[in-house]
């Protein structure tokens, strides 16, 4: 074969089936954002106690109209005191999507570089609003065995927009 093919082996093949496949020739990644030093008291200072759900609620204010965020922090007081039923966890899972839209959330460079501050490795390119308002909503759980329960309950019957905010 030419040297734009290689030879490789089916999976699902157990014997030596081998078959010429085109290599797949990838460019190198270039990143988006600056990496933000690990201990840089420049970077960290600013946003000692915000965490991740604060962090999360203070983009999104920017990126989705009044009534989304009303009802964004309505919810997230609902599910934070810890006697809500499953059923208004689901439900607000389920309408993120209409409250905050498909957009991507764009990050920009300093957000990123916050995203780094509060947790090294938080990588926000791919995100989008209703990713982040489902994540929003996830971090305002109270921690227990029901949260557990609710959440595996979650991966079950979640379409994929929602299994993508559940593994971020």
């Amino acid at each position: 074969g030419s040297p734009r093919h290689r030879l490789v082996q089916h999976p699902a093949s157990q014997a030596a089936n081998w078959q010429t496949r085109p290599a797949i020739h990838r460019p190198a990644r270039r990143h988006r954002f600056p990496l933000v030093k690990r201990g840089n008291p420049a970077d960290t200072r600013i946003f000692t106690g915000m965490n991740s759900r604060e962090l999360l609620l203070s983009w999104l204010e920017s990126r989705l109209d009044p009534a989304a965020i009303a009802w964004l922090r309505d919810r997230c007081h609902q599910l934070s005191a810890g006697n809500s039923a499953e059923k208004d966890l689901y439900l607000a899972f389920s309408q993120a999507v209409r409250h905050a839209g498909k957009s991507p959330l764009n990050a920009t460079n300093q957000e990123q570089q916050q995203a780094f501050a509060v947790h090294p490795g938080w990588d926000l390119r791919d995100w989008t609003t209703d990713q982040a308002v489902r994540v929003v909503l996830l971090l305002s759980l109270p921690s227990g065995p029901k949260t557990v329960a609710a959440i595996l309950a979650l991966h079950q019957t979640a379409d994929l927009r929602e299994h993508m905010a559940l593994v971020r």
